[in-house]
This record gives structure tokens, sequence and C-alpha cells, in this order.
């Protein structure tokens, strides 16, 4: 599936999340990570970019989500 081109909006958030994540420092060639995310918007969101990066890396992302029943009337 070919990418879509990203908004000027979206492009700043990557930019700034790759600036985020270089500040930590490198990690491995080939690192890979394990992330919790609710399952939202925002964290799935989140979860993509860390893949964009990790990728970009030669690492992989696993994500982990949980149905904590936290919320009423949520589907699972």
């Amino acid at each position: 599936m070919p990418r879509r081109k990203l908004s000027g909006g979206t492009q700043r958030t990557v930019a700034a999340f790759r600036f985020a994540m270089e500040r930590l420092g490198r990690y491995e060639d080939s690192p890979d990570f394990a992330v919790a995310c609710s399952g939202g918007a925002d964290s799935l969101a989140l979860t993509v970019l860390l893949h964009e990066q990790v990728a970009s890396l030669g690492g992989m992302v696993t994500a982990l989500t949980v149905d904590h029943g936290w919320v009423s009337g949520r589907k699972s």
C-alpha cells in the first residue's frame, strides 16, 4: 500500500518525536521495544511513531494492549 503524504502538522509531530527519541541516546544497532498502550487514538499514534523510528534503525516494536474493563460500554 503506498504511503500517504503527511500534512505539515503531522510532519512537525514526527520530527519532534524523532528529536525526543534521539535525545534519549542511541540504543543497540537493531533495537527492539515493547510498549503498552490503551488502544486509544493517542497511544496508538505514539506506537506508530515509535514503530517508524525503530524500523528506520532496523529494529522492531511489540505493542501490548489490555482491556482493563475500566470504561463501561466499550466493546472488545
